[in-house]
């Protein structure tokens, strides 16, 4: 069980996709898109199992994205300055990116 998140590390490539603070979307010269498939990591958390910081071992636990579909925003910038929203506001201010999946949900193993 994850007591206290310590930090949290995005891990694709975002430079042309929008973040929580109301950027804009850019594109690349070839109008491309980020595409995400089911097993490309969005997240590492950094966490502890108890609530003492200074004994307690950091654990890592690496979040996929689970489906194939296009990353619309990242909320990178609210969840790096306060990753316990992963836990105290999961729905709306901390939620980890937005994804419009693509194709068939759920999907398929080896998809």
């Amino acid at each position: 069980i994850i007591k206290k998140i310590k930090s949290v590390d995005f891990l694709l490539n975002q430079k042309h996709v929008p973040t929580s603070a109301g950027q804009k979307r850019k594109r690349t010269k070839n109008n491309s898109e980020a595409l995400v498939r089911p097993n490309d990591p969005l997240v590492r958390l950094n966490y502890f199992e108890d609530d003492s910081d200074e004994d307690s071992v950091v654990k890592e636990l690496v979040l996929r994205c689970c489906v194939h579909g296009t990353l619309i925003e990242v909320n990178e910038e609210r969840i790096i300055a306060k990753p316990e929203l992963l836990q105290t506001d999961p729905l709306l201010d901390g939620y980890l990116a937005v994804i419009m999946p693509r194709g068939i949900f759920p999907p398929t193993p080896g998809g």
